[in-house]
């Protein structure tokens, strides 16, 4: 979307949570130990809500996603409609991580080309 205060580009979203990958899908077995003790110690504010096992899953990092990714992204979904959800990982310079779940508009239908052409953000 195009803020029209500023007329720069921004990313909408329907859904905003903390970012937990399932660590069958990538390497990410400390990260999600620190979040189980973190729940159980009470000090997690949150409820961790895993994406579907089918999402497409897409890692966008700032300062490295620029606005020619986000809008190659959105044509793509648009393009290959379908029943797949997607969620987006976004991560900040810092090293936190959100997980973004775009609106139902976007699912698609999970190809190898679709695939391929989004391999650079999976």
């Amino acid at each position: 979307d195009i803020d029209s205060r500023s007329e720069t580009r921004r990313l909408v979203a329907t859904a905003i949570g903390p970012c937990r990958i399932d660590p069958n899908a990538r390497p990410l077995a400390k990260k999600l130990e620190r979040y189980q003790q973190s729940q159980a110690s009470g000090a997690a504010d949150f409820e961790f809500v895993p994406p579907p096992p089918d999402a497409l899953m897409l890692y966008l990092i700032i300062g490295r996603t620029t606005d020619k990714d986000l809008e190659a992204i959105k044509e793509l979904l648009v393009a290959n409609r379908g029943n797949t959800p997607v969620r987006m990982t976004v991560r900040t310079a810092h090293g936190k991580e959100a997980m973004l779940t775009p609106d139902e508009a976007f699912k698609v239908s999970r190809t190898p080309q679709l695939e391929a052409a989004l391999a650079s953000w999976m």
